[in-house]
């Protein structure tokens, strides 16, 4: 919640509160990266470390913020996300040579010794469960990369101040549409082969 607040919710709503109150658009986007910026200080500071997830958003913040402030050019700026969700897609996609990020994120949700075993066993008995994460991982990627030739179409034809929120809502819708259709294809592939996923591993669904 504290991630979608200070990603889009904020960001969007402080830069058509600085537009009416007269402040430019490249300003006023610039602005709409304090919040981010102030979640991923705070969480370091709590955590005293830094993720790398949280150090590349942060670096892509800077240049993105430098380059738009060298070229004075407000549509670079809201084309970054592009890049942004564009480079998260091809890692996903990278990621099919070996353990699939999609597998990785469901072990960083684990919260004991054993489940993390169970998910591990999941990966390494079931030749089913590793197709299901390769799939989700495809979903997830291709719908990344899409995401990002969308976004920067939309930040290089729309008018500027119609751009955030419309981008923003493309990207939430996106990411709700992925939600849905991975985990029912997981499900409805798992069925069809007589197969269920649980904290204790593969099992069959007579079981």
């Amino acid at each position: 919640m504290v991630a979608l607040l200070s990603g889009f919710v904020l960001p969007v709503g402080l830069y058509y509160l600085l537009r009416t109150l007269g402040v430019g658009p490249l300003l006023a986007l610039l602005a709409g990266g304090v919040p981010t910026l102030v979640r991923i200080v705070l969480t370091g500071v709590r955590e005293r470390a830094i993720d790398r997830i949280s150090v590349f958003t942060l670096s892509l913040l800077v240049a993105g913020a430098l380059a738009s402030l060298l070229t004075g050019s407000p549509r670079w700026l809201l084309a970054k996300g592009g890049v942004f969700t564009g480079i998260i897609g091809v890692w996903l996609l990278w990621s099919l040579r070996g353990r699939t990020i999609a597998f990785e994120g469901i072990l960083g949700f684990q919260r004991t010794a054993a489940a993390v075993e169970a998910w591990e066993a999941n990966w390494r008995d079931s030749p089913e469960f590793r197709h299901v994460m390769r799939a989700v991982t495809v979903i997830w990627g291709a719908g990344f990369l899409v995401e990002a030739v969308v976004r920067i179409v939309l930040a290089y034809t729309l008018p500027v101040d119609v751009v955030p929120v419309v981008t923003s809502v493309q990207f939430l819708v996106l990411i709700v549409l992925m939600l849905w259709i991975g985990p029912r294809y997981g499900r409805g592939y798992m069925s069809r082969r007589g197969l269920t996923t649980g904290p204790d591993g593969i099992r069959t669904v007579s079981s």
